[in-house]
């Protein structure tokens, strides 16, 4: 498995860190946000392989950091994941996101999102 570097963003921090945990037990690089501005300035930053945002964030939603990454062409090869405590997390563009992930998210769901 190839390692990656992915950019978890969750305003609720007890989910962020089992999520960023789970990754980085599982040999990737991760770097984390609690809000959208934050988010979107580490993928800027960063440019990871895959970003798995929270739908609701303080700043900028999930949602909007997607719309700014698709629209940037560092940012062209990025992986969006969406994780949200709804079945449908942008009914507006179902096609922003490349998955949906809802909480509480299961391991088994997160390995699928990095393959």
């Amino acid at each position: 498995m190839t390692a990656l570097t992915i950019l978890v963003a969750d305003d609720d921090a007890p989910s962020l860190e089992v999520i960023a945990m789970f990754l980085e037990m599982e040999g990737h690089r991760v770097v984390t946000a609690t809000d959208g501005l934050r988010a979107w300035d580490l993928a800027c930053t960063h440019a990871p392989d895959l970003i798995i945002l929270d739908s609701s964030m303080p700043g900028l939603s999930g949602a909007e950091v997607a719309r700014r990454v698709r629209a940037d062409d560092r940012l062209r090869g990025c992986r969006l994941v969406a994780l949200s405590g709804r079945d449908a997390c942008d009914a507006e563009d179902p096609h922003l996101f490349d998955r949906y992930l809802t909480k509480p998210v299961s391991p088994p769901d997160l390995l699928s999102v990095t393959r």
